[in-house]
């Protein structure tokens, strides 16, 4: 209205309701294309194990060891307390996926037709590239899981397993989502938010594309804030190895220049 009355606008309810419905078109078309892609991409995901294994689990775990001196989560366990683990679990559980539709919403509503093809066209191609051509050419499950597929791995990262629970406790949702993506390795069935790939990491990858998107707004320090606390959260809860995380980054930046 404010932007209406100084210049004597006609029929100002057809105007305002002309200007609502175009952010809803907006937001349709990723809700209708969004469905249909995750469900394509979880087929791939889950399909890794059974098409081309996890071959390069040994070379991204001694990468950690190259870079840190030692396991990535090792230095997380050591700054982080146990009383903590609740709230990783939120953050895991209830607040990325907030964050992620939130975002996804506000992007479709308040940005440019081109800043919002520019979000959903960057999101998708970094998932496609980096979680589906990379995640089959660089294959690897992560900490929680190499278990399953490397014995003296699963040794090495035996004591991670037993300290998230120590820290969470069995019915945690950690652990339950990290025993039904166990699961998921096993057998040939697309389950519902299963596949497990560490590298490169589509939760970094998701969460760069957020700082991207919210460069120019009021919005920056809070995306950085998430992207900080994706990384320490999941290498914390031994979904993925450090060096997941700068491989998935340059992919996501790299796709978000090519969108725009």
């Amino acid at each position: 209205s404010r932007t209406m009355a100084p210049t004597g606008a006609d029929r100002p309810l057809q105007r305002v309701i002309v200007r609502i419905g175009q952010p809803a078109q907006l937001i349709a078309l990723p809700a209708l294309i969004f469905p249909i892609f995750l469900g394509a991409y979880t087929w791939a995901k889950c399909s890794i194990p059974f098409a081309v294994g996890y071959g390069w689990e040994r070379i991204w775990s001694d990468a950690d060891r190259l870079i840190f001196g030692t396991d990535a989560w090792r230095l997380t366990h050591a700054v982080i307390p146990a009383a903590a683990g609740s709230a990783w679990t939120f953050f895991y559980a209830v607040v990325w996926g907030f964050a992620l539709v939130f975002s996804g919403a506000l992007v479709a509503v308040f940005a440019s037709r081109r800043h919002v093809a520019t979000f959903f066209t960057a999101m998708m191609m970094s998932w496609l590239i980096g979680g589906t051509g990379f995640a089959y050419a660089m294959s690897a499950g992560g900490p929680v899981f190499a278990h399953l597929i490397d014995p003296d791995l699963g040794a090495r990262f035996a004591p991670l397993r037993n300290e998230l629970l120590a820290i969470l406790g069995e019915k945690d949702l950690v652990l339950l989502s990290q025993k039904y993506l166990a699961l998921g390795m096993e057998t040939k069935i697309a389950l519902k938010g299963g596949g497990v790939s560490a590298m490169p990491s589509m939760h970094i990858a998701t969460a760069t594309i957020l700082v991207m998107a919210s460069s120019r707004s009021g919005w920056l320090p809070f995306a950085i804030l998430f992207l900080l606390l994706t990384f320490v959260a999941w290498v914390h809860l031994g979904y993925h190895y450090a060096a997941d995380a700068p491989v998935a980054a340059v992919i996501a930046v790299l796709c978000w220049f090519a969108a725009r």
